[in-house]
């Protein structure tokens, strides 16, 4: 009808129900919370079966050197707009940090919906997407210890010791387990199961 992709329908809806609009609300909003984290988990399944290390590597020069680029862009543009908006220095970061950041589930769903997925446009979008994802992660462990740096040296390094440990395991069980699981469930050939 109004020829939309369907995600804005998505959000439209969630707007609409959501706990801050008035008229009908969702009656238990942690229980939408727990069916939006399910969600997005399912949609970085599907992220995960389209793309792989190997199509970032195709793309890593624009990936991983223009993404952190456009990021610290984002950042500064925060930093000065926040400011120029009375906010310490501290709250402008976290304002141009999340500026940076798009929404990797939306635009690959909306990349799928247009028959886009597969091309080169879209594996080097969703490349800085996945940086993008990456960077993200390292603003939320670094900047709640940023404001006092003296004192919270040992807890950031702590904070970054796990993170690259657990991306670390992520990557050795996305890269290895994983395929030999998805392999295993192949030969039993229940499409179900699959």
């Amino acid at each position: 009808f109004l020829r939309q992709p369907p995600i804005v329908g998505y959000i439209l809806a969630g707007v609409v129900v959501g706990p801050f609009t008035p008229g009908i609300t969702v009656g238990d909003p942690e229980q939408l919370a727990l069916l939006a984290e399910l969600g997005v988990a399912l949609l970085l399944f599907t992220l995960g079966i389209e793309f792989s290390l190997k199509d970032l590597r195709r793309v890593r020069n624009i990936a991983v050197i223009g993404t952190p680029i456009q990021m610290l862009l984002c950042v500064l543009l925060g930093l000065g707009l926040g400011r120029a908006l009375g906010l310490d220095w501290m709250a402008s970061i976290w304002l141009g940090a999340a500026l940076g950041p798009s929404s990797t589930m939306i635009t690959l769903k909306l990349l799928g919906s247009r028959g886009l997925l597969g091309t080169l446009s879209s594996r080097v979008i969703i490349g800085m997407l996945i940086v993008q994802d990456i960077v993200t992660m390292a603003f939320m462990l670094i900047l709640p210890y940023a404001g006092n740096l003296q004192g919270n040296w040992p807890q950031l390094a702590f904070a970054i010791l796990r993170a690259v440990l657990f991306l670390g395991a992520m990557l050795f069980v996305g890269a290895r387990i994983i395929p030999l699981l998805m392999k295993l469930v192949v030969r039993w050939n229940s499409r179900e199961l699959f």
